[in-house]
């Protein structure tokens, strides 16, 4: 073959498309997961992460994406099963990928459903860290996605028993319930997990521990003033239970004093006269309903005078 003949079939097969095989993917099991994520075998999504990390040709962002795979195809499958294996499935997605919001935000729902309410108020907060991550979700949901995780987050942590410690970013900064903001949603006046024995002012163990947590958070926020106002149920008269918010206010003060906050404690005391906002009361038992209302409330929107007096006591 002359010299001329092979340059025009070299050129020849260079216009051919693929005339040469593509290479194969430097992680062979990233094919493997894609092919399990268009048929919504999370099992095999589940083998194709686990081989990932054994593959040295697999880079941390393969492994990374194979693991978020898990989690969306986890939220996808768990929507036709029933509660308790949903709750499995979701679980081991998160276990898997910790920054998909929506595996969050329904396994909060069905926590709740299941009046599992400190898991429930767990992942919501979880879901809104993740959403005001931008790294983690570049697209943020609508405003009233996210202020219906807020207010569920806020309705769960109510009726949570036991101690939550605050959901923190990657960061290490205070997320959740504990945000100013959410993407520029406001989280607004939130009850703070401070909690006093039956009928007194002294706070339980796991009050004193919100008190400390509440405390180290403000001064890490570089806050100067805050104001706290106090609620009790509807047992009991009037005047005792303005009494009674009023006294818990000023041990939360102390308390905040002694565990370092130095800026200024307001405490508006509101006794029984301010019940709780529930949006769905018909999910809660009456027991449940005075529980939310039972609270020490961090008024954020302090610039409107009058509604930070509303129903205050005298």
């Amino acid at each position: 073959m002359t010299l001329q003949r092979r340059l025009l079939f070299l050129l020849s097969l260079a216009a051919i498309p693929w005339a040469v095989p593509p290479l194969a993917h430097a992680c062979p099991p990233m094919q493997e997961a894609e092919a399990a994520r268009r048929a919504g075998d999370v099992e095999a999504l589940k083998r194709g992460h686990m081989a990932a990390m054994a593959t040295v040709r697999c880079t941390p962002e393969d492994i990374v994406e194979i693991s978020r795979m898990v989690a969306v195809s986890s939220l996808e499958v768990s929507r036709s099963l029933p509660p308790a294996q949903a709750v499995t499935m979701l679980e081991e997605g998160a276990r898997r990928n910790r920054q998909v919001w929506q595996l969050y935000g329904r396994l909060g729902e069905l926590y709740s459903d299941m009046n599992r309410n400190a898991e429930a108020a767990r992942a919501f907060e979880t879901a809104l860290t993740i959403i005001g991550d931008e790294d983690s979700t570049p697209a943020a949901p609508a405003d009233s996605v996210i202020n219906d995780l807020i207010e569920r987050a806020k309705e769960s942590r109510q009726l949570a028993e036991g101690y939550l410690t605050p959901v923190k970013d990657r960061a290490g900064e205070p997320g959740g319930l504990w945000a100013d903001n959410v993407r520029g949603v406001v989280v607004g006046d939130v009850a703070v997990p401070i909690r006093f024995e039956y009928d007194s002012a002294q706070m339980t163990p796991d009050g004193l521990r919100a008190a400390q947590d509440m405390a180290e958070i403000l001064k890490a926020q570089g806050k100067t003033a805050v104001v706290l106002s106090g609620h009790t149920d509807s047992d009991g008269e009037d005047a005792y239970n303005c009494k009674l918010s009023r006294d818990r206010l000023e041990e939360a003060r102390k308390r905040l004093k002694e565990y370092g906050f130095t800026g200024e404690v307001r405490i508006v005391a509101k006794g029984e006269r301010q019940p709780a906002v529930i949006r769905n009361s018909q999910r809660y038992t009456p027991d449940q309903i005075k529980a939310q209302n039972r609270r020490v409330e961090y008024l954020r929107n302090t610039g409107n005078e009058a509604k930070v007096m509303a129903n205050a006591c005298s």
